[in-house]
């Protein structure tokens, strides 16, 4: 989130890939170490494990931030989580449904953060044209249960 500013009414990204940085080289026990528990919060599962990282990545990053937003608290973790207890909840803990939001809503948040890069959206503009249809009363993108 405080990659997140505001200017003008906008909000802007900025360094986001910054972790990809520090993390270049070095295995996924050393890039825990050199990030704290709340900048882990928003790692993807993929770059919890040291994996190549896609804008999939951000996707993930993006999908906890409106988690938050929605909730109040983060998916995975509780108060006092070291570095490696909130590595091991992301890879292994499904986050939970939010109550009292609308299905359309929860489907983008949980396909955000769906743990198989795979599953996630492909990246931030399919991300975001499911929000846009959200907000605008338009129907999103079809799910894959529905299709089955």
């Amino acid at each position: 989130p405080e990659n997140i500013l505001v200017v003008d009414e906008e909000p802007r990204l900025y360094d986001f890939g910054l972790t990809r940085l520090l993390t270049t080289g070095t295995d996924s026990i050393a890039a825990q170490e050199v990030i704290d528990v709340e900048s882990i919060s928003y790692n993807s599962p993929e770059q919890i494990r040291g994996l190549p990282l896609t804008e999939q990545s951000d996707v993930y990053a993006l999908g906890v931030i409106l988690y938050e937003m929605l909730l109040g608290r983060r998916p995975y973790g509780r108060p006092g989580d070291d570095v490696m207890q909130m590595g091991r909840a992301i890879c292994e803990q499904l986050p939970a449904k939010i109550e009292n939001v609308n299905e359309d809503l929860n489907y983008i948040v949980l396909k955000a953060l769906e743990k198989n890069p795979a599953g996630r959206y492909k990246n931030i503009a399919e991300f975001a044209q499911d929000v846009d249809d959200y907000l605008a009363g338009r129907a999103v993108a079809p799910r894959q249960e529905a299709l089955a």
